[in-house]
């Protein structure tokens, strides 16, 4: 993903930056490991959270919140999952021709009354004590969001 969407040409032509947001890891080898990538490439977020599959939407906030802090004048944001690619000629021809500057929105692939997942087996499990189904917003955003 960094060769990618870090290539410095397309940077600088799109006048984009990228950065990658990862929790903490338990693993000491691989918090070690994104603590080296996070020196050499300066492009790594290390956020105060362990990273799971199950802290995603806490990764999502926290990533929101450091980017307003962090680059106020920003005026799109990608979210992109790290199995994900984008073409980014057609992200950035779709985002000037469908957002505006006058309010936030959030353009993304859209699941109407999605139904919470119970099964304890399943990787989208959610417990009920975390969240009900009457909780669950009726529209949701997965995998690729722009802000």
């Amino acid at each position: 993903m960094r060769s990618c969407l870090s290539n410095p040409i397309l940077s600088r032509y799109y006048r984009w930056t990228t950065v990658f947001f990862v929790g903490l890891s338990a693993d000491s080898a691989t918090a070690k490991q994104v603590e080296e990538e996070a020196a050499q490439h300066g492009d790594v977020v290390v956020l105060p959270f362990q990273d799971s599959f199950k802290n995603r939407t806490y990764k999502f906030v926290y990533g929101m919140k450091w980017t307003i802090e962090n680059c106020p004048s920003v005026e799109y944001v990608v979210k992109l999952d790290d199995d994900m690619a984008v073409n980014v000629s057609m992200a950035i021809n779709y985002l000037r021709t469908h957002s505006t500057s006058e309010k936030l929105e959030c353009h993304c692939n859209v699941y109407k009354n999605a139904l919470v997942i119970r099964d304890v087996k399943s990787k989208w499990y959610l417990p009920e004590k975390n969240v009900s189904q009457e909780d669950v917003p009726t529209v949701l955003c997965r995998r690729c969001r722009l802000v």
